[in-house]
């Protein structure tokens, strides 16, 4: 599968460059948080860079880098560049090299993570890829309508190498996801959206053997304020993580209360302001 993946990307990428459509992104956040395990309210802010270039040749191929790296706390100099990645695209056909999540986390995946701090105070997410974004790998997807197939490898990794192929379709306002992974993990994944808002369920099990179980809502209970509740269920937490979130747009930032179990039986929460540039 691996030499299959390889010879898609260079395939799609054999063609003459047009100039580069360069941009600058990222975001920042501000607030506090509680901690229940040490019963601590702590001051949390940091600032995220995003670099993105992108080529589209004479003849419709599309080629796009991205770098970046994030500052929190005093912003000591620790901080490195992350999460780089190319992505080479062309009539339906795509291919991501470097730090990609995979194909099943990608396609399958029913996730919420909510908070101020880039969604850190409380999260559910019925993740059991054995792909991460933070690996160098590769992922091929192929869409055509409302269905997206995709199959990925990590590419010389110390743990060794590993495979899995997801499968998304959706068809009005139901989307639905496969995946599954060398290692026998897999995950499952639906999504209803509705005029209010939209319902995520999610279950996976890993490689071990532990079932994880999500559920998702979210409700738009103003014109600019949205209610998210989320659960999940883990066999490897000792106890479920619940989560209620208040967010309100505010015109260019975004105000956050959050209040949730962690999964260890420890209270979480926090508030404040993030935006994005």
């Amino acid at each position: 599968m691996k030499k299959v993946l390889l010879a898609s990307a260079a395939l799609v990428a054999s063609a003459g460059f047009a100039a580069a459509d360069a941009t600058v992104g990222g975001y920042g956040f501000a607030g506090i948080k509680y901690d229940g395990a040490t019963d601590d309210v702590t001051v949390a802010h940091a600032v995220r860079l995003t670099f993105t270039a992108n080529v589209e040749t004479d003849n419709g191929v599309s080629l796009t880098a991205f770098t970046r790296t994030t500052v929190t706390g005093a912003g000591d100099g620790t901080e490195t560049f992350e999460r780089q990645r190319v992505d080479i695209a062309a009539a339906g056909l795509s291919a991501r090299v470097g730090s990609t999540h995979g194909a099943a986390k990608t396609l399958a995946r029913a996730a919420a993570f909510y908070g101020f701090d880039d969604g850190d105070v409380i999260a559910a997410d019925n993740n059991t890829s054995v792909i991460n974004d933070s690996g160098n790998n590769v992922l091929v997807q192929y869409t055509t309508g409302s269905f997206t197939v995709g199959v990925a490898s990590t590419i010389g990794m110390a743990g060794g190498d590993e495979q899995d192929i997801g499968v998304k379709y959706s068809s009005g306002n139901i989307t639905v996801g496969a995946g599954y992974a060398t290692d026998e993990s897999w995950m499952l994944a639906l999504a209803y959206n509705f005029g209010q808002g939209s319902v995520k369920v999610g279950a996976g099990e890993d490689a071990a053997g532990n079932m994880e179980l999500t559920g998702i809502l979210s409700y738009n209970i103003g014109s600019a304020t949205t209610l998210g509740v989320l659960i999940d269920d883990k066999d490897t937490n000792t106890d479920t993580i619940y989560g209620l979130d208040v967010s309100h747009d505010m015109g260019g930032a975004t105000l956050s209360g959050t209040v949730g179990s962690n999964g260890a039986g420890d209270v979480v929460a926090g508030f404040g302001v993030f935006f994005g540039f």
